[in-house]
């Protein structure tokens, strides 16, 4: 049994208090990787190669050609809480590098087997030292190139408790992988070499532009997917690249956020994306995004985790809305018509007059930003407001028309303008020839998009138009269905609805909004009333409530659409061309499926 603990109060010991730090520094073997990588950074290395053997449980070993150490700066470096990053407590206002806190070193050395060689570029010999548990065991003159080395190996072999907590060796590889990735994003100036159990298997070359970083890791496949993102607010400047909706995964391994280059992330940024591309996801799928959030350091402050993956920010309800508007400004179609973009240059951020102390915390922060220090966000553009749905739902004729007397559609316009409508397939389906490839849409899912935008737009400007019914229907309802109706009475009625209680569970219909078209009154309130809200008591903001109207009212409405022909598929391209969403329906489903020449090439193996 173990022993009776002493109440007696002692100060630890050293190593002691290494293996503490340890364990909230370093949780595996990518943990080790990660620090290594960032004070190579810091030391200006340029080309930085990783080799991993055995998942990490066997070594990490990272070579870098940065500035390297002297013996007593080496020596001084395994030291707790030795940096030459921060002087005092101001300088943390102030953090331009990568690591700060001065524990890595000491709390890796303290659980392996450590070795470091390294020698400044002005001398002749360099400097080796080897660790054991936390022991120096051997510091000694050796013969080596500029830059540093060091090994890390037997990670956690004298803290048994910790080790056993490890993965398989397949798991910490792909968690070494993902955050390799994620410093090659942060870092395309950076020549970045991975090697695993002796084979090459990961190098990055030096990029100026982080697109062409991006198409090193994910292919030009995924990159013509992706729209950039440029935003200057004053001192904040967002860019990068965002996916279209069509883009999703399954979880958020692909949002990165690097705030001034440095991987980290915050409860702000991830609600930011999210609400950027509110109704344009199906439920539980998240977007590609990879963006720089550049800004002075001290709206920063990065003492909040021991591994420094969170952050805090002063401005949070700014950042959050530029960085809202960023990515929906980057996804308007607009955004794919104008000339190409600007390289995206990584530079250094810039000092700036202090702004945030480290003791703040985001909920201190006042609601209203000073204007002095925090410029107000520009007001959107207003998209144009879709056209009529009467545009694209044209009646079809009882004979097709004579070759004599055509009826030329007018030409596509908007992100699909080289777009040639090919034919219908099996009536649900638009094909359409690209230049780099092909298109199917979806007339229905492009319909419910198209009225949904307009249904926001009319109720948006107060100008909602009705079409009043020739006879008042009354509409008998459940109890349930009523109490889902007079809840949103006002909504329905800024919808174009003329609706009143009739008394019990009836309600007096008058008109319907114009662009719903020849629908049943009784079975559209009663259908569109519940699947707004199943459980009639979400009720949420006003513009909550009347995007859930509007949404389920246009799913309605497109549902009781008939088939569309072919002369009027192009003029439902070019509406929906023109919606500021033009991808997904409300509801996150796909409205065009893009194949690229490239796909077509390798489904029937022309790519080899």
């Amino acid at each position: 049994m173990p022993a009776e603990p002493s109440r007696q109060i002692r100060v630890l010991s050293d190593h002691v208090c290494n293996k503490i730090a340890a364990g909230e520094v370093i949780e595996r073997p990518a943990s080790v990787l990660k620090e290594l990588v960032e004070n190579a950074i810091d030391a200006g290395a340029d080309r930085i190669e990783v080799e991993i053997l055995q998942g990490g449980r066997k070594a990490v070993i990272v070579n870098d050609n940065g500035c390297g150490m002297d013996r007593e700066s080496a020596l001084l470096a395994m030291e707790r809480h030795a940096t030459s990053k921060i002087r005092d407590v101001d300088d943390i206002e102030h953090i331009h590098t990568m690591g700060f806190r001065g524990e890595a070193m000491a709390a890796i050395s303290s659980v392996s087997r450590f070795m470091m060689t390294t020698r400044p570029e002005d001398q002749l010999s360099g400097t080796l030292l080897e660790i054991e548990g936390g022991k120096l065991l051997d510091v000694s003159e050796t013969g080596c190139p500029s830059g540093t080395r060091i090994e890390v190996r037997n990670l956690f072999y004298n803290v048994p408790a910790r080790r056993k907590f490890l993965r398989t060796e397949a798991t910490e590889l792909n968690n070494i992988r993902s955050l390799f990735h994620v410093f090659a994003l942060a870092h395309p100036d950076v020549l970045l070499i991975l090697k695993v159990d002796g084979r090459e298997l990961e190098r990055y070359p030096v990029q100026t532009r982080f697109e062409d970083r991006i198409a090193d890791l994910y292919g030009d496949n995924v990159l013509k997917d992706l729209r950039p993102v440029d935003f200057q607010l004053g001192d904040l400047h967002v860019h990068g690249f965002t996916g279209l909706p069509l883009l999703h995964r399954s979880d958020r391994r692909d949002q990165v956020s690097l705030i001034n280059r440095r991987p980290a992330t915050a409860p702000v940024l991830a609600y930011a994306i999210r609400e950027a591309y509110t109704d344009t996801l199906p439920k539980g799928r998240h977007p590609v995004c990879l963006v720089h959030l550049d800004m002075p350091p001290d709206w920063v402050d990065v003492n909040v985790h021991p591994t420094k993956r969170e952050v805090r920010f002063g401005p949070s309800q700014l950042i959050r809305d530029a960085l809202i508007q960023a990515i929906t400004r980057a996804l308007q179609p607009e955004s794919e018509t104008t000339q190409p973009h600007q390289p995206l240059q990584v530079t250094a951020p810039t000092a700036h007059p202090p702004l945030l102390h480290p003791e703040h915390r985001q909920e201190d922060l006042p609601v209203s930003l000073p204007p002095e220090r925090y410029p107000p966000l520009p007001p959107p553009t207003q998209p144009a407001a879709p056209p009529p749905a009467q545009d694209f739902q044209t009646s079809i004729p009882s004979t097709a028309p004579k070759p004599s007397d055509p009826q030329p559609a007018p030409p596509l316009e908007g992100p699909w303008k080289d777009a040639e409508v090919l034919g219908m397939i099996s009536d649900k389906f638009c094909l359409l020839k690209t230049e780099d490839g092909l298109m199917i849409m979806n007339p229905r899912a492009a319909k419910e998009r198209i009225l949904f935008e307009q249904a926001r737009a009319e109720m948006e400007n107060g100008s909602a138009a009705s079409q009043p019914l020739l006879v008042p229907e009354t509409v008998q309802c459940d109890p349930k269905e009523a109490q889902a109706i007079e809840k949103r009475l006002e909504e329905l009625r800024s919808l174009g609805f003329s609706i009143d209680a009739f008394g019990g569970h009836s309600f007096l219909v008058e008109a319907l909004p114009a662009w719903l078209g020849d629908v049943d009154p009784s079975s559209t309130l009663k259908e569109m009333a519940m699947e707004a809200d199943p459980h009639a008591g979400k009720i949420g903001t006003p513009q909550q409530m009347r995007d859930r109207l509007a949404r389920s009212c246009c799913h309605f409405a497109a549902q009781k659409s008939g088939p569309i022909r072919q002369d009027a598929c192009q003029r439902l391209v070019n509406a929906l061309a023109k919606c500021d969403m033009p991808y997904t329906t409300p509801f996150g489903r796909p409205t065009i499926l893009h194949m690229g020449i490239h796909e077509l090439n390798r489904k029937f193996g022309l790519d080899r």
